[in-house]
């Protein structure tokens, strides 16, 4: 479905940019950077993904003479992955089914059927078939399904053979009620696969040191097809996914978890500090609890995902204080162990004006 991407004569900032619709007639729509700059407000550290992905995509629906870009997406937990493409879906009218391969198994046996893929798919394309067929399938955990991997009874190269006939663009019959089917065609849907390949990282990691080199961070290791496949992706659907794009490791990036913390437009900690400070509640020791917070999301190892709970942690008492007396405090310190322990914090009293009463001079 190509979209029109003449942008409109007067300027036009990110800030008005909402919902992208690829069947809209209007005469605007939105260039590729101004797409990069609206998921940049929420996913924070993975400028150059971000890009590559987007300018893919793009490229897709503005040139549909040009061949899908599919994709294969590096990176441990909770460095945006499927964020990423969950705001795509957000500005472009483009439906994506994102799907666990964990629970995916080759036709035939026992757990989701592969094909389910393509019913959800044309589910959140709203029933149109045409939608669907150009739409996009995010398969997560792809590196599960690894040769060598343990999956129990079902054979991983079978899956993997199953997953090549559709990248690779075929067309399926697929039920989508007890009564009716459908056949797609997935010739041009683009197929998305990440996963975080952690082994592979370990054994890089160790034959770099074996030669003495140090290597401090994964961002230093770079991945080739070649290691993909000997980690257990046959070549052939390895092949089928010629753009391996890497992203960021954030355990250990404590500028960007704290640019995550306090920048992301889907951040939980701006908006429940706002809502205090609206309350007339001032916040002692902010600043030094946003670092206690970073640090044991780092601690935890599982990228922005471990900035959650400790945010919650922190406000849950004062919520409750301060909602059960309204309008009783206007100060709120922060001790320094409020992360583990949540009720390390002293609410202040407002200071009461006490009304003095004095006698009345009668002059004779």
């Amino acid at each position: 479905i190509p979209i029109d991407v003449t942008p409109k004569k007067k300027e036009v900032t990110t800030n008005e940019l909402e919902t992208i619709d690829v069947d809209d007639n209007s005469d605007f729509y939105a260039t590729p950077s101004e797409l990069i700059d609206a998921i940049k407000k929420t996913i924070r550290g993975q400028d150059e993904a971000i890009k590559t992905i987007v300018t893919l995509l793009w490229m897709k629906f503005k040139y549909p003479d040009i061949p899908k870009s599919n994709m294969l997406l590096i990176g441990p937990s909770g460095v945006g992955k499927t964020a990423i493409f969950k705001k795509i879906k957000e500005l472009l009218d483009v439906p994506i089914a994102i799907f666990g391969i964990t629970g995916t198994s080759q036709s035939g046996y026992k757990g989701h059927d592969i094909e389910e893929m393509l019913a959800q798919l044309y589910y959140n394309s709203g029933n149109d078939i045409e939608k669907a067929e150009n739409g996009i399938i995010f398969i997560d955990e792809f590196d599960k399904i690894a040769n060598g991997r343990d999956l129990g009874e079902i054979g991983t190269t079978a899956i993997q053979n199953e997953l090549l006939k559709l990248i690779e663009g075929c067309e399926r019959e697929v039920s989508i009620d007890s009564h009716n089917s459908i056949n797609i065609d997935t010739s041009n849907i683009t197929f998305v696969c990440c996963g975080a390949f952690s082994d592979l990282f370990e054994t890089k990691k160790r034959a770099l040191v074996g030669f003495g080199v140090k290597v401090e961070t994964e961002q230093d290791i770079q991945i080739t097809p070649e290691n993909i496949i000997d980690y257990g992706i046959i070549r052939e659907l390895v092949g089928r996914l010629p753009v391996i794009i890497k992203l960021n490791d954030l355990n250990n990036n404590k500028e960007v978890l704290k640019d995550i913390l306090l920048n992301s437009d889907e951040s939980l900690f701006p908006m429940l500090v706002k809502v205090l400070e609206e309350a007339g509640i001032t916040i002692e020791n902010i600043d030094e609890v946003t670092d206690l917070i970073v640090d044991n999301a780092i601690s935890k190892k599982i990228g922005a995902r471990g900035l959650i709970s400790p945010i919650r942690n922190v406000f849950l008492k004062i919520f409750y204080e301060i909602d059960n007396n309204p309008g009783k405090y206007d100060k709120v310190i922060l001790g320094k162990n409020i992360v583990d322990d949540n009720n390390d914090f002293i609410l202040i009293p407002k200071k009461v004006k006490k009304k003095v009463k004095t006698d009345s001079l009668m002059v004779i």
